[in-house]
């Protein structure tokens, strides 16, 4: 069967061979073999790089079960062969900045961890390619592009947070006022005053100070990550930065984390990496 794929990950496996985790557009996840790809002679080898949008024939074995180890005339289930690898697009740019090279391996990450094998998503093709599209080509507003993807990610999966109203009691955030008591013109573009409100990443949405004073658990949230989640919540293209100084993990980050129950170690590598 013919599938285009971005690899997430590779693992060695027997002398030469090695399980390649691999997002497919027309299976979605999934992990097959690549046989006597570690050898010198391997031609496959430079195609199956991690991060590489490859176009493959699979042979045999079953799409989303585990292999089964078993001698063969049990007609246990087989992991699929990879044969005829062609590396589609190298992603060069991607894999030449250390830093977006680090920004993209969170998402594979993601989806190496969380993305259960079999289910295809075509939605989830589209924005795998699309963020790698960007960081491909936005090295200079990486940040950006980052927060914006995870942001995107966190609505298709539909784990955002609920943030224009109380999650429990539904009372809405007031606009943001100036000085005079004016209303400010950015609330437009969503912004509210959010002081006394919390998150709560167990329910999923903001909590009103009365909500969170009577008992509910929630986190106290800066300024920056309210606006953070604001942007992403309502802006189709939101203009996030931050500047070197403000570089630091995001209410974002906290979200993956908790929602998925998991430590993604390309995180630490990011941020380690841009300050």
């Amino acid at each position: 069967m013919l599938t285009l794929a971005i690899i997430i990950k590779k693992q060695n496996t027997n002398e030469y061979d090695q399980l390649i985790s691999c997002y497919t557009k027309e299976l979605g996840k999934i992990t097959a073999i690549a046989k006597s790809i570690l050898k010198h002679s391997s031609v496959q080898a430079m195609h199956l790089d991690v991060l590489n949008l490859v176009e493959f024939d699979l042979v045999g074995g079953s799409v989303g079960h585990r292999p089964w180890r078993g001698p063969a005339e049990s007609g246990g289930w087989r992991m699929p062969i990879i044969t005829g690898a062609q590396c589609a697009k190298p992603y060069l740019r991607i894999k030449s900045s250390l830093s977006s090279f680090a920004a993209a391996s969170f998402f594979m990450e993601v989806l190496d961890k969380i993305i259960f094998d079999g289910e295809k998503d075509e939605d989830l093709w589209k924005f795998i390619t699309e963020t790698l599209e960007k960081l491909d080509s936005n090295s200079a507003n990486l940040l950006s592009v980052f927060r914006n993807s995870q942001a995107e990610l966190l609505k298709r999966l539909g784990y955002f947070p609920m943030i224009d109203r109380c999650v429990l009691c539904s009372l809405e955030m007031s606009p943001e006022r100036d000085r005079e008591g004016s209303q400010r013109a950015s609330v437009s573009y969503g912004m509210r005053n959010t002081e006394g409100w919390s998150l709560s990443l167990e329910m999923g949405g903001a909590l009103c100070r009365n909500c969170f004073l009577l008992g509910s658990r929630g986190m106290l949230l800066k300024t920056a990550d309210w606006a953070c989640l604001r942007r992403q919540a309502y802006l189709s293209s939101p203009d996030f930065s931050e500047s070197p100084k403000e570089i630091r993990r995001s209410v974002l980050d906290g979200l993956f984390e908790y929602t998925f129950d998991t430590k993604f170690r390309s995180l630490d590598f990011l941020y380690q990496v841009v300050k």
